[in-house]
């Protein structure tokens, strides 16, 4: 559930009836009261949303009272939603926007997408209870920038953000492997060194090419641990031109991880391993030897909050590529970030394609890349 502070619930396409945020939280507290809903609070510093829950009184209730989906004859959907940027001040307010040929396309493969999904059996167990993930929809957020260059552009307001949410991103990794498709054990395949070899994919058409790992980088003779250069590599996707800016950011994404409440053992001991490496080497000389290692795509590093929104929208769109894929054939995909969730039994089959799936143009966008 999005937060209960003041803000838009959505615009005419997101919002028909323009529910109003007040309104919205007055009828999930009578909820509660009632005994209606469960809900579990979320918590802004361990990156957990607010979560509500159908008790049996409510099923029972819908059930008494002959409500169900197929006396439903009008429904309004959304597969798309834009929202202004954060950078704004205005919160995540939703706009409206103008279809294009893309996303007319793109609503079309969510739909099925999500057709697809809701016709199986998706089950997780948490503290040995069994839950059905069912009643989702998913949705590809998007994000505006205002950026006076890119007005005139056809597909303006699908180009930066755009990855998928679903309900099954929520829980820790160690809960998601007990996640059940059709009574079916499950994997999680991940994308190898995801942001980075996206933009190897849209740049040079094929990912990183080195014959190394991407991440392994050394000062001399000396080797970074490779979990700071990633942090590193992740955070300068996004920050400002110069050094301050991505090292500022690396720091405290350490330490907030290190010091929040139950923060694993690793990210104690990374912090700590961390700081002790500040000690010899600075962020500078760390940066530098990364960009040098990767000069075919280093000059798309430290361009802003923006330029890093719109590299994520790149790999949301490669990742998609790979759900229209297994949509097609019929496989259930649950999207996670950079990774997929499938049955086992699909495993070789997602892995021939999970990291060679090509970027495709369809906002005609590769041309603006300078």
């Amino acid at each position: 559930m999005a937060g209960r502070k003041r803000e838009t619930l959505g615009e005419q396409i997101t919002n028909p009836l323009r529910i109003g945020y007040e309104a919205r939280n007055t009828a999930v507290d009578r909820l509660i009261e009632a005994g209606y809903i469960n809900q579990e609070l979320g918590d802004k510093l361990e990156g957990k949303m607010t979560t509500i829950v159908a008790t049996e009184k409510l099923k029972d209730w819908f059930i008494d009272n002959g409500w169900s989906d197929d006396k439903i004859d009008k429904a309004t959907t959304s597969y798309i939603i834009v929202r202004k940027s954060n950078t704004t001040g205005q919160g995540k307010k939703h706009l409206d926007f103008k279809d294009t040929k893309y996303s007319l396309w793109l609503k079309d493969k969510m739909k099925e997408y999500n057709e697809l999904l809701s016709n199986q059996k998706i089950e997780v167990v948490i503290d040995g209870k069994t839950y059905p993930y069912e009643d989702f929809h998913l949705v590809r957020p998007f994000i505006k920038h205002n950026i006076q260059e890119l007005e005139e552009l056809e597909n303006k307001d699908f180009i930066f953000g755009g990855r998928i949410y679903g309900p099954w991103a929520r829980p820790s990794s160690e809960v998601r492997k007990t996640i059940t498709i059709n009574g079916e054990e499950t994997i999680e395949l991940d994308r190898d060194a995801s942001h980075l070899n996206t933009m190897y994919q849209v740049i040079t058409g094929s990912p990183y090419q080195g014959g190394d790992d991407a991440y392994r980088v050394f000062i001399g003779r000396t080797e970074i641990p490779r979990f700071i250069v990633k942090k590193y590599a992740a955070f300068m996707q996004g920050s400002k031109p110069g050094y301050l800016s991505t090292s500022k950011s690396v720091t405290n994404d350490f330490k907030k991880k290190a010091e929040k409440k139950d923060a694993k053992q690793k990210d104690i001991d990374n912090y700590e391993l961390f700081e002790e490496w500040k000690k010899d080497f600075r962020p500078s000389q760390i940066i530098d030897a990364y960009l040098a290692k990767h000069p075919k795509i280093s000059k798309y590093y430290r361009r802003g909050k923006a330029w890093g929104d719109f590299i994520s929208c790149w790999e949301s769109d490669i990742v998609f590529e790979i759900l229209v894929d297994l949509t097609d054939r019929e496989i259930p995909a649950l999207s996670i970030y950079d990774s997929v969730i499938v049955q086992k039994k699909h495993q070789d089959y997602v892995e021939s394609i999970i990291n060679t799936k090509p970027y495709v143009d369809r906002k005609d966008l590769l041309r603006y890349l300078t």
